[in-house]
């Protein structure tokens, strides 16, 4: 009898748990994995990815307020910071149409090639004489067979 996936997965939780330190984690994972799904069978959203940078520019905008209420508040205004302009993005290059290769038709021309049973080509005829090419496979011996061949016509 052959064993189903299922047969063996409720054999290999069972043996997770009892191994000891990893058997925690392996719990930890399947309880996760059991914790993304509700019970009517649906999947629960993820989370929101973080974005670190805006996290970092945030933390720093506090300290930098909590600097400045430490530091005593003088009868001074203090300098208005200019802030930086926003650099443009420079425009990507218009992108040129490009060309299609124009493919030279190659004219192929039919014969008769002669070959013995390693496919050595031993004698071609034009492709009206197939019976000439057949009775010179027929006198060369059985291992030998007609097949037709294609060749590119050569324009001098």
């Amino acid at each position: 009898m052959v064993a189903c996936h299922r047969d063996i997965l409720p054999v290999t939780r069972v043996a997770a748990r009892t191994r000891g330190a990893s058997s925690t984690a392996q719990n930890e994972a399947d309880a996760a994995r059991q914790d993304s799904h509700r019970k009517d069978g649906e999947r629960v959203m993820a989370r929101k990815v973080v974005n670190r940078k805006e996290l970092r520019a945030q933390a720093e905008a506090a300290e930098a307020v909590a600097k400045s209420k430490k530091e005593k508040p003088s009868k001074e205004k203090p300098a208005k910071e200019k802030k930086p302009k926003a650099e443009k993005a420079p425009k990507p290059a218009a992108k040129k149409p490009s060309r299609k290769k124009v493919v030279k038709d190659v004219r192929m021309k039919a014969y008769w090639g002669v070959f013995n049973q390693t496919m050595k080509r031993l004698a071609m005829f034009e492709y009206a004489d197939k019976r000439a090419a057949q009775k010179k496979a027929s006198e060369l011996g059985g291992n030998h067979f007609v097949q037709l061949v294609k060749e590119a016509i050569v324009e001098a």
